[in-house]
């Protein structure tokens, strides 16, 4: 008599999908996303101020961006590097002649203390750069 059923066959593969969506879950769990004002787009961590009618600076965004970061133990950051600030006006000048925009943006943390950013603006003077923004968030976003 014929069976009806065909016999069981063994499966000889593995099923890739299941690990792949846990991997994918783990990526974005621990993927440094930006989270309120901690991280900056260097990586440096600063708490950013909020204020009112901000402007937009959207070639803040761009790689060769002038972005000096702050914090609050009066860290000075000048892209990803840790400078000292006597020296931030040389690597300033270094990155315009390389062809920068000669435009600073302030990352200040909003506890750091004022002298530590008013020695940064006299380095940034010194490097004959007359156009710097601060970097803040839209109070009430978030």
């Amino acid at each position: 008599m014929r069976q009806r059923f065909p016999k069981s066959r063994l499966i000889c593969r593995i099923d890739m999908s299941a690990f792949l969506a846990i991997q994918m879950f783990l990526l974005f769990l621990f993927f440094p996303f930006p989270i309120d004002g901690l991280r900056t787009a260097a990586g440096v961590g600063v708490d950013l101020p909020k204020g009112e009618r901000l402007v937009t600076e959207p070639r803040a965004l761009r790689e060769d961006a002038l972005i000096v970061a702050i914090q609050r133990d009066s860290t000075l950051w000048f892209g990803q590097e840790k400078v000292p600030v006597e020296k931030l006006s040389s690597r300033i000048r270094d990155r315009v002649i390389l062809g920068a925009e000669p435009k600073v943006y302030f990352r200040v943390d909003a506890h750091a203390p004022y002298g530590a950013v008013l020695e940064a603006l006299v380095e940034v003077r010194k490097a004959e750069i007359k156009d710097v923004a601060f970097i803040s968030y839209q109070r009430g976003a978030n």
